[in-house]
């Protein structure tokens, strides 16, 4: 009989390596043209991306699989929504550090203008790891034994997931600027009302 592994506790990483969504070259010189912090990662000045002129299509495509992400992933019918979003620009051999996002509930990032080879990469502990830290004589590695994991960074790749998951991006491989618009979410209602323990909070 074949046993059956439960990914009990995990850490969901939604991914979809092509949305389909494609920007003209024009359009992609207007975002590589915004304001940076810095040169070290492109990150854009402006926090609000989404709701720049002719961003609308983005918007739509980040909007869908945040929802898709709630509904299905999370499995929740609260209402969560993007607060900020900004450009990522990595010129080739440029890598982004590893990090995460506070003040948030789930992270995104849809690749504007990327390469065949590209990869957004995910760190933390594995469970072995952190119940037993000896050195493993690992055969094969896998999601429940690595504490290092990447999913591609395509054109057209959209990636989800929570928050404080410290991530980072691989060298850029391409002759030419790499594009992502990334973005954060949170939450608004009310919640609680179930009982004494439960208290109760609206967030607008």
């Amino acid at each position: 009989m074949t046993a059956i592994v439960y990914p009990l506790f995990s850490t969901p990483v939604y991914c979809i390596p092509d949305t389909g969504l494609r920007l003209t070259d024009a359009e992609l010189l207007r975002l590589e043209g915004y304001p940076s912090i810095n040169s070290e990662c492109g990150l854009s000045v402006n926090v609000d991306i989404l709701n720049e002129p002719g961003m609308d299509t983005v918007r739509a495509v980040c909007e869908h699989h945040l929802d898709q992400y709630v509904k299905n992933v999370f499995g929740c019918a609260d209402d969560i929504y993007i607060t900020t979003s900004w450009l990522s620009r990595n010129q080739p051999g440029q890598d982004h550090y590893a990090h995460s996002h506070p003040n948030s509930i789930i992270s995104g990032c849809l690749y504007l203008k990327s390469g065949d080879g590209n990869r957004l990469n995910f760190h933390g502990h594995n469970h072995f790891n952190r119940q037993y830290p000896l050195t493993w004589d690992i055969k094969t590695f896998n999601i429940y034994n690595s504490d290092d994991w990447w999913v591609p960074a395509n054109t057209g790749t959209i990636v989800l997931w929570p928050s404080n998951v410290t991530h980072s991006a691989a060298p850029n491989i391409q002759d030419d600027t790499r594009i992502a618009l990334c973005f954060n979410s949170f939450v608004r209602g009310k919640f609680g009302g179930g009982g004494a323990y439960a208290g109760e909070l609206e967030i607008k």
